[in-house]
Order: structure tokens, then sequence, then C-alpha cells
């Protein structure tokens, strides 16, 4: 559906805005995922401490255990309650050590004499055979303790010594437990069962679940895990922090894209107006490229190029103002307009010539446009020659539609030629459904003829489908003698390019070009 000017002007002011808008968006998406990655990487620190100092108090525990183990003699005799005095002393994590004796503490290195102290229900056992309990009085009004016994030797543990990390906002929440069964060891805080129950030994996971950033990490060498969590005030102040940051970039950013999206939009608008008064003051000529017979040489036909001049002498790029006009719907009226201008030049070009062809390039538009299709089918009355109705691929995607134009265009005499053949939806297939006379192979197919590149072969694919299908072909942008005598090697009839002619007005036109 062809754009007004006035649709034109809201699709760009649409898309100015769009462009305005997206990258404050994506600059508020990526500070809120720097912001959940900063608070996941504190939990996994405060995760990792926490760790670390589980597995010294493992370690300092095992290690307790392992050297009472491996002296002889009476657990509780003096040269036994001398070691685990030395052992408590030495370690930075454990309060005791002692020998237990169904489930009592019978001697320790808190000091001799006293009855057995009773320790309470077995918590858990680990997979290595420690037995644990969570929460032990050494005395009556005394903290809890962790006790870890293997072997009759029990370690004593402070409960909060792991959990010594330092952070003053209370924020975080941490907490040990045994692996797998996830039972809770020490705690500060809450933690979350379902973050527990995610943990695996070695492997450190780290997730952002209600607002909350949380670290699960699991020992490689003892059945520990921790858990770090930090509350949603952590998130939601580095989500601030990390605005302040990256928002001003965003906001600068989508600003200059809105100011080029409306400077090509008033470009764009501007063409579109200078196309309709160009119409009008008749701005645009024809300029013409030789085709010539690659066997001999000589020039059997032109195509003819649209060309655009200001009244200030500025040239108009054709790729840019023929956009623009499919776009607002101007293309019959400029195919209407290179009808006339194909009129007038007509004699001229073909004087003292019979045979001579000349290639009209058509659009979906044109093919679409009634009064356009109407006054091709009035060029059968031209003497002298004939004309080339050239489309492109892309133009005939309606092929029944198409096939019926292009049928009446024929039976006018006009000849039909696929432009750019290669570059779309180019099969047999496609082909046996249209009325066609001519191929042209794209010069992106050309230009790689004889360099091995991977499009070196299709050129022969398209020669070969031609050939199939008794269709006459023509090689566009033929600039080397190397290329041309490719094409003529495999019975190529027809090409142009810059090796034959560049494209020039009526009054430069060649009668007779050949390869220098």
């Amino acid at each position: 559906m062809p754009v007004t000017s006035n649709r034109l002007r809201l699709v760009v002011t649409a898309c100015a805005v769009l462009a305005a808008a997206v990258p404050v968006l994506l600059s508020l998406a990526y500070a809120r995922h720097d912001a959940r990655g900063r608070v996941q990487e504190r939990a996994r620190i405060y995760a990792a401490e926490v760790l670390h100092r589980s597995d010294s108090t493992a370690a300092q525990a095992q290690s307790a255990v392992d050297r009472l183990s491996a002296l002889p003699g009476d657990p509780c005799s003096a040269s036994h309650l001398a070691l685990m005095r030395e052992i408590d002393v030495d370690s930075s994590y454990l309060q005791a050590v002692g020998h237990v004796e169904g489930g009592r503490l019978t001697c320790s290195s808190l000091g001799e004499g006293g009855a057995p102290l009773p320790l309470g229900p077995v918590t858990l056992t680990s997979p290595a055979g420690a037995e644990l309990r969570t929460d032990v009085r050494l005395s009556q009004q005394g903290p809890t303790f962790v006790v870890v016994e293997e072997h009759g030797y029990a370690a004593v543990l402070h409960k909060q010594l792991p959990l010594d990390v330092a952070n003053d906002t209370g924020e975080l929440s941490i907490a040990t437990f045994s692996i797998p069964s996830g039972i809770v060891l020490t705690q500060r805080g809450e933690v979350s069962a379902d973050a527990i129950r995610r943990s695996a030994r070695g492997r450190v996971v780290t997730l952002v679940e209600d607002g909350r950033a949380t670290a699960v990490a699991g020992s490689k060498k003892w059945y520990i895990g921790t858990v770090a969590a930090l509350a949603p005030a952590a998130l939601h102040r580095e989500e601030a922090r990390s605005r302040r940051l990256f928002l001003p970039i965003g906001l600068l950013l989508g600003l200059a894209l809105a100011a080029l999206v409306l400077l090509l939009g008033r470009r764009r608008l501007g063409t579109a107006a200078g196309l309709r008064a160009a119409l009008r003051s008749h701005e645009f000529y024809l300029e013409y490229q030789p085709v010539v017979d690659l066997q001999t040489a000589d020039v059997i036909g032109a195509e003819a190029l649209l060309r655009w001049r200001r009244p200030d002498g500025q040239r108009m790029r054709p790729d840019v103002f023929l956009a623009v006009a499919e776009d607002v719907g101007l293309m019959p009226q400029i195919t209407r307009r290179v009808l006339e201008l194909v009129r007038a030049d007509w004699d001229r070009l073909t004087v003292g010539r019979q045979g001579f062809h000349l290639a009209v390039n058509v659009s979906a538009k044109d093919i679409d446009d009634a009064p356009t299709v109407e006054l091709l089918t009035r060029l059968r009355d031209l003497r002298n020659g004939s004309i080339i109705i050239e489309v492109t691929e892309s133009s005939v995607l309606d092929r029944q539609r198409a096939a019926a134009v292009l049928s009446r265009l024929r039976s006018c005499g006009l000849q039909v030629a696929i432009d750019d053949f290669g570059t779309g939806y180019s099969s047999l297939s496609y082909l046996q459904t249209l009325p066609v006379d001519y191929l042209k192979i794209d010069k992106s197919f050309v230009d790689s003829v004889g360099v091995g590149a991977a499009t070196s072969n299709v050129a022969v694919h398209i020669i070969d489908m031609a050939r199939a299908l008794d269709l006459r072909l023509i090689a566009e942008g033929v600039e080397t003698e190397e290329q041309a005598s490719f094409l003529r090697s495999h019975s190529v009839q027809y090409a142009q390019g810059w090796l034959f002619g560049r494209p020039v007005g009526l009054d430069s036109w060649p009668w007779n070009v050949a390869p220098s």
C-alpha cells in the first residue's frame, strides 16, 4: 500500500520514539542484570568464606580425632589429657576435645574430674561415619555447640565461629548444613530450604529468588555445605547504583538515535516531496548502457537507466530515490515518465538500425498498476526494434497475477527478462510458470567468475538452467576480458558492463562499441 507523506511522518515519528526508548529500556535491563550479578557475586564470596572456615573447622576436628585415636592406652590417661589440652590450645576453631563413651563426654581438654557430661541425641551420621550433635551445652546456661564424634573421640566446635563474616548491614543470612541430608548445622538469619536442596559437593550455585540473592557452596572434601543469602534491600541498592551509571548512557544514546532517525526521516520526506516536484518539472532523464553480442561485439541493444538531476545540478543516486519512490507509491508515475522518455528518444536510438532491443525496468507496483500496463502495451507500435521488460524475481511473488500480465505484454510484441537472476527465488519450477525470454545473470555472479569464490559456479548453473529452458542470456557487470571470454566460451549470447561501455546520455550514445 502506498505510503502518504502524513503516514510517512507518523512512521518516522514512531521510529524516532522507538529509537529513543530502546536504548533506555536496554540500559534499565542491563542495570538490573548488572546489579543481580554483583549481588550474586557478593553472596558467593560470603558463602565461600563460610565454607573455608567450615572446611578448616572440619580439618581441625578430623586431625584431633586422628591424633587421639593413634595414642595407645587409657583414653582418659594423663598422656591423653595432655594431648587433648595441646590440641585445644593449637586449634583456632575447636572449643574442646575429649573422649566419648555411651553418649557422654567422660574426659576432655576442659579439665579433669567431674561427672561425665551427657551430650544428648545424635542429630545425624555423616556418610563418612561421623556422628554429629548440633545442640550440645557444656554448661546449663552456656551456649550450644556442635560435637563431632568418631572412633570414641569428640571435637566440640563453636557454632557461630564459621558464620563470623564481616557484614554490618544486617542483610546477610548464612548457614552451614550437612550434604546430602540438608540438615542445618549452624544458622544466622533465614535461609531457603530450596536453595539448600540445590547443593552438591564441589559445586557453587548462585540464584536470585524473590529479590534475595543466594549462593550455595559445597565442600570438595567434607560433607559440608554453606549458604549465604542477601536480603532484597541489597539488590535494590545495587540496582539503584547501576541505574545511576547506565541510564544516562541509555538516554544519551537514545537521543542520538532518535535524532539520527529524524534526520534520515526528514531527508526521506524531502526526497519524497522532491520526487513529486521532479515529476512535475521533468527533472528525470535516461541514460543508456550498451548491450553487445559477445560473439561479434556489436551493439544490439541497451538498457534504459533512470537518472535525476536537481535544478541546482545535484545528481541523486538511483538506489536512494527509487527506494523512496517504492515506499511512497510513486513507482507507477515514475515508470510512466520513463516510458514517455523512451518514446521521445526511440527514433534517435534506433535510426539506421534494425532489431534494436531496449530494456526497460518495471517494478512490482507497475505490474499491478493498470494504467502503467496499458502504456506498456502501447509500446508495440515502436518501429525498428523491440522493448524488453525487465522484472526482478522479487517483483513476481504473485506468480499467477504476474504470469497473466506478462503474457499480455508478450502478446503485444514485448519480450520479458528476469533481472538479477539468482539472487532471489530462482528455480526451474519458478521459471516454468512465467512467460520469459531472457535471464540476466547478476553482476555478483559475474564478478566471481574465475576467482575461486564459493559463488563462482553459480553462473554455470544459471547458464545450464537457461539452456534447459531455451532462454537467452544477458550477463550484467562484465568488466574484464577474462569474464567476457568465460561467458563467450559458455555460449552466453549477450553482455553489458564497463568493458563495453558505461551508461551515457542520448547525445553521447555509441553506435559501435568493442572491447579495447
